[in-house]
């Protein structure tokens, strides 16, 4: 049976031959992603499917076979700044929460599509000998109010729309590790960064202050189910962060 682990590795090891084409703009975007006691390593520019990917040196080569993961829920602990350090604290970290929420249902969702999985899921830490956890660990709300102003006063201001855009954007930032269940040992640790997804005309989504973060965690879960699903078989590609769809 094929095993989580293999799904790493494997393209951790791959991508390194391509770093060089996009390292400068995936270490910026790195950059961007806190480092917190949930995932303190540095990342290495992965993109395959998300920004960036630790390994520990210790277990290259050496990877176990793991028979059962079990998925734990996506904590909002790790945030940076932390949730009363936010304009409306408490309203803040709500919407934290029930962004973590959804991203754990929409991941069960995702992974039940897929064909076949090469791993079991427990149900359980205790009835695992793999685990896989995520944390958010940014989260910057849309400016709906400065996207309002853009576009009233882009009928009078040429260009304003374009500038306020570039201060309104929201965006976040999490981070995933895996360890080995009966040893805590630390074998693999991934983050991705997101702005507000760019859009030609303009999105709805821009007008709602988390509107564009749940587009963010459908794509992270999409390609998570995808990552856990394909194993060894090959490079999971990364998504194309860009949309003409309003909606």
């Amino acid at each position: 049976m094929k095993t989580l682990m293999k799904s790493f590795f494997p393209l951790a090891f791959a991508c390194a031959a391509l770093a060089g084409l996009f390292c400068s703009c995936t270490e910026h975007l790195l950059a961007k992603i806190p480092k917190t006691e949930f995932a303190p390593e540095t990342l290495q520019p992965w993109n395959a499917p998300f920004e960036g990917l630790w390994v520990n040196p210790k277990v290259q080569g050496k990877e176990k076979h793991y028979k059962r993961l079990y998925i734990a829920p996506t904590t909002i602990d790790y945030l940076t700044p932390g949730a009363d350090r936010h304009w409306h604290p408490e309203e803040f970290k709500a919407q934290a929460m029930k962004l973590a929420g959804e991203f754990d249902r929409k991941l069960r969702e995702d992974l039940a599509a897929q064909p076949g999985l090469p791993i079991a899921l427990a149900d359980s830490r205790q009835k695992a000998d793999l685990v896989l956890e995520t944390a958010f660990v940014s989260i910057n709300r849309t400016l709906v109010g400065v996207n309002l102003l853009s576009l009233g006063s882009s009928f009078f201001i040429p260009g304003v729309s374009y500038g306020l855009g570039l201060i309104s954007k929201g965006d976040m930032a999490m981070s995933g590790r895996v360890t080995d269940a009966r040893t805590g040992e630390r074998l693999a640790v991934f983050g991705d960064y997101r702005s507000d997804e760019p859009t030609v005309f303009g999105s709805a989504r821009d007008y709602t202050m988390y509107g564009n973060h749940r587009k963010t965690i459908d794509m992270w879960s999409a390609k998570l189910a995808e990552l856990i699903a394909k194993g060894r078989n090959g490079k999971v590609a990364p998504a194309l962060w860009f949309t003409l769809n309003p909606f």
